[in-house]
């Protein structure tokens, strides 16, 4: 670990901590990353890890997407050159599908714009989108190409980040709650719930990335949990990123991956035959 860095907590070693704590470790600062799990948190666990696009619009938030965007395909090159793990990035291309002429009319609109604004994208007439995905069905009137479109494994994406960072110095500590956090002058101090005991740790900044369940140690900030269901089917292969209505189909090695619901259900984890019908 530095010694000249800054002491950071990061708390939440889903996906976004575990970013969190690579970058910050590249940085310099002296990380400890902690989680109350011993394994992949289950919201990046259940991630589908599908890199879509949102090139025409002009907001912010559209903007820090597309440069999120295009980071994945030189980290995962640097990831696989530090840990020799695979994290997945695959470019894949994704279509958007059109079954009625509204939709197709939507579509073609959105396409317009994009290219308007210098992205890539294309219309796919019915011809086009059967040699694209010609095991879809025929129920499809066309579909919205955009090749930069891609996916990565988030489970081995984490995996590779934490390791990337654990070379560059950084702690990780599972199977710890961080129950409280105190701020202090220059610093905070962090409450800790172990195994074998409590006890308080002081850190120089913390970083807090526990997603849904920030309001356990932050009841001031509000985040409404959503659990979303996704499954494997064997049958039918895709090639591409497909959506329509809201859900996602790509491919899986030798499966189809297809998801998600939105289930307003608090934190329930279970998976339902409700949700396997739908998907």
């Amino acid at each position: 670990m530095t010694d000249s860095g800054p002491r950071v907590v990061v708390i939440g070693a889903g996906i976004i901590g575990q970013s969190t704590a690579y970058y910050l470790a590249h940085a310099g600062a002296a990380v400890t990353l902690m989680d109350s799990d011993d394994g992949p948190s289950p919201t990046s666990r259940s991630s589908l890890g599908v890199l879509t696009h949102a090139y025409g619009a002009d907001d912010a938030y559209s903007s820090f997407y597309r440069d999120c965007h295009a980071l994945h395909e030189p980290l995962s090159a640097l990831l696989f050159q530090e840990t020799g793990i695979d994290v997945g990035w695959r470019p894949l291309g994704g279509i958007d599908l059109a079954f009625d002429e509204g939709e197709a009319g939507t579509l073609r609109d959105w396409v317009d714009l994009n290219l308007s604004r210098g992205a890539e994208a294309e219309w796919l007439d019915e011809s086009a989108l059967r040699e694209a995905e010609p095991g879809l069905t025929t129920a499809a009137l066309g579909g919205a190409r955009f090749p930069q479109d891609g996916r990565v494994d988030p489970v081995r994406l984490g995996t590779a980040l934490r390791v990337a960072a654990q070379k560059r110095g950084t702690v990780v500590r599972t199977s710890t709650t961080v129950t409280e956090i105190r701020p202090l002058d220059g610093g905070v101090d962090c409450h800790l719930a172990m195994a074998s005991g409590e006890c308080t740790e002081s850190y120089d900044v913390a970083v807090v990335t526990t997603g849904a369940w920030t309001g356990e140690l932050a009841p001031s900030v509000r985040v409404r949990p959503i659990r979303g269901q996704s499954g494997f089917f064997s049958g039918v292969h895709v090639r591409h990123v497909l959506r329509w209505g809201g859900l996602h189909a790509l491919p899986d090695g030798d499966d189809t991956l297809v998801g998600g619901t939105v289930d307003e259900v608090g934190f329930d984890l279970t998976t339902t035959d409700a949700a396997r019908q739908e998907l």
